[in-house]
């Protein structure tokens, strides 16, 4: 048997970000809207790639309703730093989704 379950993605998808943007220090919370989220039990993780980039960072997420996980933005400021992300969300044993939303990092100053 094939597992084509990378290709085809599992039984959810996201579809975008709220808000699209926080700052680098992490800690904002987010919320991440799809379809099917209670399709499959298990601890949720919401994956952030840097596009064009090699660095991951990951956030627990918590299923709210079936279109609805929430998490806390991990802090970048030493991995991805401010850039676009590409998010995913995986829950359970299942893979990550193969539908993407845009989260764009930034650089958080302060004035002095």
């Amino acid at each position: 048997m094939i597992n084509v379950s990378s290709i085809v993605g599992p039984p959810y998808a996201i579809v975008r970000v709220e808000p699209p943007l926080g700052p680098v220090s992490g800690m904002q919370k987010i919320k991440v809207h799809g379809v099917g989220f209670l399709s499959t039990s298990g601890p949720a993780v919401v994956r952030f790639f840097a596009t064009g980039g090699r660095h991951t960072a990951e956030a627990q997420g918590t299923v709210v309703s079936d279109e609805l996980v929430e998490c806390v933005t991990p802090a970048v400021v030493n991995t991805i730093g401010p850039r676009e992300c590409e998010v995913r969300l995986a829950i359970g044993s299942r893979d990550y989704t193969t539908t993407v939303a845009t989260y764009h990092y930034y650089l958080n100053t302060v004035a002095e």
